[in-house]
């Protein structure tokens, strides 16, 4: 029940936050307050160091892929990932700033891609589909060291639609992966209950309105009935 309530609650949280529901701003500046606004600004004004281990639900490093004029480059990046956010930092940077972050709640897709080096003898599998190292598939003898983490946010919300590629061996991969989608579903639901209460707090009988709406709209009733 706690499963099917989160992935009704993150779907909601989805529709509310589209270009559709909230213009062409999308995301919570639509359809939030003038006060949610002012929140969040200041919020983020206070987002310039990295948190204490204690808020910290996974860290470690991994490597960013960056294009330029000069091509592809990949740099080695300290990531941080909290009930709310995922923090990005240089790893020499003794002081801990965050260089930028991506709020749980924006992220639309977070998936895995094999990375092939067929010098080391992967080619008889570079066209096996990603699923079959990821499900442990018995016929695929060469997994991927390396995996890509590819993380894609909200047109309109904080990090206006980028995508990030980060690179880690493939096990840690496989963790972070894992780790993110966790927080982003719990953190799309904390959302979508802040909106509830902000819209329809008032009253209990606009609450219970709102939450019949919400799982009478969502996939996994609709998949049962």
């Amino acid at each position: 029940v706690l499963v099917w309530w989160m992935q009704a609650g993150a779907q909601m949280s989805e529709i509310l936050h589209s270009p559709e529901a909230g213009g062409k701003n999308g995301g919570r500046h639509s359809w939030g307050s003038a006060a949610l606004n002012s929140d969040l600004k200041e919020e983020d004004a206070q987002i310039e160091f990295l948190p204490p281990d204690s808020a910290c639900l996974r860290k470690g490093i991994m490597w960013k892929k960056s294009i330029d004029t000069k091509g592809v480059s990949w740099e080695e990046r300290f990531l941080v990932l909290t009930s709310e956010r995922l923090l990005i930092s240089k790893i020499n940077d003794l002081e801990r700033r965050v260089v930028d972050y991506i709020y749980l709640k924006d992220i639309v897709e977070c998936e895995l891609e094999c990375v092939f080096n067929e010098e080391e003898g992967n080619e008889a599998d570079t066209k096996a589909a990603p699923t079959d190292f990821l499900f442990g598939d018995s016929s695929v003898h060469h997994p991927p060291k390396m995996l890509e983490v590819i993380i894609r946010t909200l047109d309109g919300g904080y990090n206006s639609g980028r995508s990030y590629i980060y690179q880690s061996t493939y096990q840690d991969a496989l963790d972070w992966e894992s780790h993110i989608d966790r927080q982003v579903a719990l953190a799309k639901t904390r959302d979508y209950e802040h909106f509830l209460q902000t819209t329809h707090g008032h009253s209990n009988l606009a609450m219970t309105r709102a939450r019949v709406k919400a799982a009478y709209c969502s996939l996994p009733f609709e998949y049962f009935t």
